[in-house]
């Protein structure tokens, strides 16, 4: 994966277990990548036959990294190019899914300030998948800062263990492509099994 057709080596990461995985890819060799996911999520439904998820661009040759790639968006909006394999009513075909954390907003883009003031923490919550007005379920090992870490942390940098409520985890930072120039970070939990 690239954007232009040459010989430059392009950084990307994969992040996984037996049940799904994270592909990220610096397809610019920017300094941020643009995450896909294809997966089981962890339902909420008790016999959820259908809980995996696939995110990826809308288009197949979108304009830029950050035109709704993969999961670095968390918002109520769907958007083409992301899926789970079935409504939670478990009839029909693939039905759009977005995104959804304790904040608004591209991952790494929220409003708190990194480190927070009140306890020098990094606050991390957990990426919800939503159809139409319903909560499905979650993305197995991704988390979502609530801080404005864009620019903190390039891939790989910074490993962290035991943040808040993770006892005995490992999470890895990921810069990741928002609008603009701009970049994000989401957290991907690398102790594993999610």
């Amino acid at each position: 994966m690239a954007n232009a057709s040459d010989t430059t080596a392009r950084p990307w990461w994969l992040i996984g277990d037996d049940r799904g995985l994270y592909l990220c890819v610096d397809w610019a060799n920017a300094g941020y990548a643009v995450g896909y996911a294809f997966g089981d999520i962890a339902s909420f439904k008790s016999g959820d036959a259908y809980a995996c998820l696939i995110a990826g661009h809308s288009a197949s040759a979108p304009a830029n990294m950050g035109a709704n790639q993969g999961f670095s968006y968390c918002d109520d909006a769907t958007t083409t190019g992301q899926y789970l394999a079935r409504s939670y009513t478990q009839v029909g075909g693939a039905v759009a899914h977005a995104k959804r954390a304790y904040i608004t907003a591209e991952m790494g883009r929220g409003g708190y300030a990194f480190p927070s003031p009140v306890d020098n923490g990094l606050h991390l919550a957990p990426v919800y998948l939503t159809e139409t007005s319903a909560r499905r379920g979650a993305a197995r090992g991704l988390y979502a800062p609530l801080h404005a870490t864009y620019g903190v942390a390039e891939t790989g940098d910074i490993t962290i263990q035991s943040p808040d409520n993770l006892a005995g985890r490992t999470l890895m930072a990921i810069a990741l492509a928002c609008s603009g120039p701009q970049k994000g970070n989401c957290w991907l939990d690398i102790t594993g099994p999610w």
